[in-house]
C-alpha cells in the first residue's frame, strides 16, 4: 500500500466472519483491505460486531463493484450503500 494514499471506508460487515471473506474476495481481486471493528467502542465489540472495510482510495471503487457483484442475496450482510454511512471518510493510514 502507498503510505500517502488515503484508505476510504467502502463497506461495513455484519461480523467478523463476513468481513473477513470480504476481505479474502477483495485480496483475491489484488485488492488490500484493512478491516477494522466498526464504532466507538472497540474494547466491548464481539466476533458479531460489525466491521469497517478500507481500502486504498484508489481501489475504493472497484473494491465496491466486486463487492456488490458478489451479493446476490438481498440480506443484511451486503455491503452498506456509502452513501448513507461513511465512517472512515478523511481517514489517512
Amino acid at each position: 500500500m502507498a503510505r500517502d494514499e488515503p484508505l476510504v471506508w467502502i463497506a461495513q460487515a455484519g461480523n467478523q466472519s463476513v468481513a473477513e471473506m470480504w476481505q479474502e474476495l477483495l485480496k483475491n481481486h489484488g485488492i488490500p483491505c484493512l478491516v477494522r471493528i466498526a464504532g466507538p467502542l472497540t474494547a466491548y465489540a464481539t466476533f458479531a460486531s460489525p466491521h469497517d472495510m478500507l481500502v486504498l482510495a484508489a481501489d475504493a471503487e472497484r473494491a465496491r463493484q466486486i463487492l456488490a457483484a458478489y451479493d446476490d442475496t438481498g440480506d443484511d450482510d451486503r455491503p452498506a450503500n456509502p452513501a448513507r454511512h461513511d465512517p472512515g471518510a478523511g481517514e489517512q493510514r
